[in-house]
């Protein structure tokens, strides 16, 4: 399998023309890791917390459960993922009469994100 992926990288003009390397999975990448771990813990004590105070139907609370994630504060980001996306801080009815500067994101940012 290797050996194929490598004569297809060395006749592939897309591939020479980047000059593209092997490069490892993130998986197997050590500094993201940690990260993923860390991640995945958060997302299951969440989880968790749901299956625990909705029983059979936690799966209703999932919308809140996501809400909660994505406005929580992330130290790796130095700011929630919401934030990190439209630029601002999310409008909850709670702060509806908060007003902030108004940006306009295009398909540009989301191209970069991925």
């Amino acid at each position: 399998m290797k050996r194929a992926v490598a004569e297809y990288v060395a006749v592939c003009d897309t591939c020479q023309r980047v000059k593209a390397e092997h490069q490892r999975p993130a998986a197997y990448h050590p500094q993201t890791d940690g990260q993923t771990e860390r991640t995945n813990q958060i997302l299951e004590d969440i989880l968790r917390a749901c299956a625990i105070q909705y029983g059979t139907s936690w799966d209703k609370s999932l919308p809140y459960a996501e809400f909660s994630y994505n406005n929580s504060y992330q130290a790796s980001l130095k700011k929630s993922p919401f934030e990190a996306l439209y630029g601002r801080r999310c409008r909850t009815p709670l702060f509806w009469n908060q007003t902030g500067e108004k940006q306009v994101f295009g398909p540009n940012l989301i191209r970069d994100a991925e």
